[in-house]
């Protein structure tokens, strides 16, 4: 059974225009795919510490807190198919919750821990700021992993009230078509030059011994992106 799960970063939880956006794509995924499950995952609805920067992660690979939803939802992602990553655009950027997640997964960029998974961006606005927040949510992705394979954009306004909602419809049908193509094995994931670079570069630079026996263990060293890539393919997502 194939699983999409969605983070995302809004504090409005069913009244984000965001959430609203993406389960609709879902539900357009679904009709393609009607055996696909899904689950939107809205940080508004979760509690998650902030950061310290002790980099006990890096270190011993585990978090120092250890009471808050932020392990679940790390499992959930590891475990799923397909990765949304959204958040509504505040002041020119993702929100508190989305950024509060990405610097909690930050050995994810050093461990390349979502290899190969494929993503697709989930971005809300009223003017501007779409773009800076679309290629922040990319970037980190990429970093992590992720092999961003489209973007999801809605003009929104005040929560609950989504004028683009009819029009996000109808444009994303298409790509919803696309996605169910890639989980049923039917589309190619095709990654992108960018996720070769990032790899490349975590090759080179490790901070603690814990990072270097994790590249190790996983026979990264001596492979390129590619055959990394076909390597983690072959294993079960864990």
């Amino acid at each position: 059974m194939k699983k999409i799960v969605a983070v995302i970063g809004s504090p409005n939880n069913e009244k984000s225009n965001t959430v609203t956006m993406t389960k609709d794509f879902l539900e357009a995924v679904k009709e393609f795919y009607p055996t696909m499950e899904y689950e939107v995952i809205s940080l508004g609805e979760t509690l998650i510490q902030p950061c310290r920067g002790c980099w006990a992660c890096m270190k011993t690979g585990c978090c120092i807190h250890k009471n808050d939803a932020l392990p679940e939802i790390m499992q959930k992602i590891r475990q799923s198919d397909f990765l949304i990553l959204g958040s509504p655009v505040y002041e020119n950027m993702v929100s508190a919750q989305i950024k509060m997640l990405f610097d909690r997964t930050f050995m994810w960029i050093h461990l390349v821990g979502l290899m190969g998974k494929p993503a697709l961006t989930a971005v809300t606005y009223e003017e501007d700021g779409r773009w800076l927040t679309e290629k922040y949510l990319t970037a980190l992705m990429t970093m992590m992993g992720c092999i961003t394979v489209g973007h999801l954009r809605g003009i929104g306004k005040a929560p609950g009230c989504f004028p683009g909602r009819e029009h996000c419809k109808a444009k994303y049908k298409a790509l919803a078509g696309q996605v169910a193509a890639m989980l049923s094995g039917n589309r190619k994931i095709r990654p992108s030059i960018y996720n070769r670079i990032c790899f490349w570069m975590m090759k080179k630079h490790h901070h603690t011994d814990y990072e270097y026996q994790y590249w190790l263990d996983k026979g990264w060293f001596k492979l390129s992106y590619s055959k990394a890539l076909q390597k983690e393919r072959t294993h079960p997502k864990g």
